[in-house]
């Protein structure tokens, strides 16, 4: 027996992401043989329907290749698929383990040949896959590994263009007074100035008083009182 994997997916408008597809898959083998024993009949295909999980299900058929009057020729598979949109094909199945359902070779109801040649990339797909298998479906996404060690630092890049200048910042207090300093040299004498108005004149001093030598030594003198002597 041959495994078919079945995978389908529609794109979600909304979303913008393929999603997986809803409904079912209808295989029938295209076989018809004749049994000529105690009892005569004819011998037709049924029809088998396997329901989609998440897009994907799993056919098992007896590969078309098989030397036997019971084998099928063709297999008949449909799309059943909600909201419609499903292919209806003929399909070959290969002699292998494993084979995705998009690898089935379609070929034409009335000669059963392929009807579009497979190239041969196709073929070493298929011995491939024969040989190793299909891979499985994706596991979970692992966690973060640990940081890596910091890169080398970069060339330093051109120097930019001068910006424009800032605000005037505020005014700083009045320092404290400087200590006085030294007296200067003394300066040249200065120019002769104009010649003064007159004063007013004075009172008139009072006369002289007459005195001996002997009366100037007894006399007390009066301040403002002028005094000369006279010989005795």
């Amino acid at each position: 027996m041959t495994t078919v994997a079945v995978d389908l997916r529609h794109l979600d408008p909304v979303a913008g992401t393929d999603v997986p597809a809803t409904g079912r898959i209808r295989v029938s083998p295209l076989y018809r043989y004749h049994v000529d024993e105690a009892d005569d009949y004819i011998v037709v295909p049924d029809n088998v329907e396997v329901e989609l999980v998440e897009g994907q299900c799993l056919l098992e058929l007896t590969p078309t290749t098989t030397a036997s009057t019971t084998a099928p020729q063709a297999y008949v598979i449909q799309e059943l698929l909600d909201g419609g949109n499903g292919k209806f094909g003929y399909y070959v199945v290969p002699d292998a383990d494993l084979v995705e359902y998009g690898d089935l070779v379609e070929v034409s109801y009335g000669s059963l040949d392929p009807i579009v040649v497979p190239e041969d990339a196709w073929w070493a797909a298929l011995a491939q896959v024969e040989a190793e298998g299909v891979p499985g479906p994706q596991g979970p996404e692992g966690p973060i590994g640990p940081k890596g060690d910091t890169g080398a630092q970069g060339t330093q890049g051109p120097k930019g263009d001068k910006g424009d200048p800032g605000e005037p910042g505020a005014n700083g207090q009045d320092g404290a007074d400087g200590a006085q300093g030294e007296q200067g040299e003394q300066g040249d004498t200065g120019a002769k100035g104009d010649k003064g108005d007159k004063g007013d004149a004075g009172n008139n001093a009072p006369l002289p008083v007459p005195l001996t030598q002997a009366q100037y030594d007894a006399l007390t003198p009066v301040t403002g009182t002028p005094y000369y002597i006279v010989e005795s």
